[in-house]
């Protein structure tokens, strides 16, 4: 299953399903020149979707984030 991160019903029910009680948010580039070029998705990948696994996780009570 894949959930953007920046959708944030979708990472809350995931993170209520699951019950973890630890997250790690390991940004990455995988292609630089298109960041470069596209520095929004950059920002809604690493930025946003970092928030979103944040705001989810306190949510449901995980811990450790």
């Amino acid at each position: 299953m894949a959930i953007d991160l920046v959708d944030t019903t979708g990472i809350a029910n995931l993170l209520s399903e699951h019950k973890l009680n630890q997250i790690s948010h390991l940004p990455a580039l995988a292609r630089v020149r298109y960041y470069v070029d596209n520095p929004l998705a950059y920002a809604d990948s690493n930025l946003v979707g970092h928030l979103t696994i944040q705001r989810g996780g306190r949510h449901v009570n995980t811990i450790n984030l």
